[in-house]
C-alpha cells in the first residue's frame, strides 16, 4: 500500500489533500514553475484512481457518486489552475469519504431495528413503525433490509 493508500485508508482527507498537494505535485514540479496540462491530467488520473479503487474496496459504484452537473463542472475545469485542481480533488476525496461514512451507516440502522425487534417481540410490529424508530422511509428500510439479507 503507498503513503497515500495508507493515509486514505485512515480516513484522513486533510493529510489525503496535503500529501497530494504538498509533496506528490511539487515533486512533478521539481523545480518548474508549471505542469503542462497533459502532466496534470495524468497525475489527476492516478488519484481518480486511487479513489475509485478505494471506494469499490469498499463495495461502492463510483459511478452513482460522480454524476451530474458538480462533478462535470468541477472536473472539467481541474486544468485550469492548481487551484481548480486541488478544488476537484477536495471534491472526489471528501465526496468519497463522506459517502463511505453514509454506507457504513445503514448496517448500524439494521442491526438497531433487529434489536428493537428481539426487544419486542410478540408485539405487533409495522414496517410504518420500525421505520419511525430510525427516522427512515419505510421503503428506504426495506431496502436495507433487503440489502443486509442478500449478502
Amino acid at each position: 500500500m503507498t503513503l497515500l493508500e495508507d493515509v486514505l485508508h485512515r480516513n484522513d482527507p486533510v493529510a489525503f489533500l496535503g500529501k497530494i498537494v504538498a509533496k506528490e505535485l511539487r515533486l512533478r514540479l521539481s523545480g518548474r514553475r508549471v505542469l503542462n496540462t497533459s502532466e496534470l491530467s495524468l497525475f489527476r488520473l492516478d488519484i481518480i484512481q486511487l479513489v475509485y479503487s478505494f471506494l469499490k474496496l469498499k463495495g461502492i459504484q463510483t459511478h452513482k457518486l460522480y454524476t451530474g452537473k458538480t462533478d462535470d463542472s468541477l472536473l472539467m475545469h481541474s486544468l485550469s489552475s492548481i487551484e481548480d485542481f486541488e478544488e476537484y480533488l477536495r471534491y472526489l476525496v471528501h465526496t468519497a469519504l463522506d459517502y463511505r461514512d453514509f454506507a457504513a451507516q445503514p448496517k448500524s440502522v439494521v442491526e438497531e431495528i433487529k434489536q428493537y425487534i428481539h426487544a419486542h417481540y410478540g408485539e405487533d410490529l409495522s414496517r410504518n413503525e420500525l421505520a419511525e424508530i430510525v427516522d427512515l422511509h419505510p421503503d428506504y428500510l426495506a431496502r436495507l433490509f433487503k440489502r443486509e439479507s442478500s449478502r
